[in-house]
């Protein structure tokens, strides 16, 4: 039985290298000669599910992909969801009551008016850093926010200017200097920055 697995899995490997050869060896350019050499001659990196050590390469920050109660929950109600995949964006395809739900749910916690969810933190960073400044008001960044943070402050009309990570007293002078020259201060800190975890 062992070996009839790793022959499976040769022979499957065979297949997908022919497969892909086959359908770049067709494509009307040089790449595939340079496909051929690398997936023949180079290391293809695998990866590998190492559940006993500690990620601290990943997003998952919070730790829910690997976390059991959240994996009941999907198992619990998958059957119950008539979609399986999001069918494009909400805005065309894809919208979903029980997103609205969960939207609604989470502007009761915080006592807002409405909550918005976002498919990815990036787009949350340039969606709405992109759409809420103009070019009366500025943005005051901690020097080591996210790139799509900054992403989007340069999509918008708004100057920006950077102040020294978690440090209170450049961000007053920083707000100090701009008072009386933009009608609008937004100042954009991070609950965990990605570059050094703090």
């Amino acid at each position: 039985m062992y070996k009839n697995n790793w022959a499976n899995i040769a022979d499957f490997q065979r297949l997908k290298e022919t497969f892909i050869f086959s359908t770049f060896a067709t494509m009307k350019n040089f790449y595939s000669q340079k496909w051929n050499k690398k997936l023949f001659t180079s290391i293809q990196r695998h990866l590998c599910d190492y559940s006993d050590l500690i990620d601290f390469a990943s997003n998952d920050y919070l730790g829910f992909a690997k976390d059991e109660r959240i994996k009941n929950i999907i198992q619990e109600q998958f059957d119950k969801i008539a979609f399986k995949g999001s069918t494009g964006s909400r805005l065309i395809s894809g919208n979903k009551k029980w997103i609205e739900d969960i939207e609604h749910d989470i502007a009761h916690i915080h006592h807002s008016e409405d909550a918005l969810i976002f498919p990815s933190a990036y787009q949350a960073n340039v969606g709405l850093l992109s759409c809420i400044a103009d070019r009366q008001d500025v943005y005051l960044l901690d020097e080591h926010c996210h790139a799509s943070i900054y992403d989007g402050v340069r999509l918008s009309f708004a100057k920006y200017y950077k102040f020294k990570h978690n440090d209170f007293a450049d961000l007053k002078k920083r707000i100090d200097t701009c008072y009386a020259s933009f009608d609008t201060i937004y100042v954009v800190v991070e609950g965990l920055y990605s570059m050094e975890g703090d």
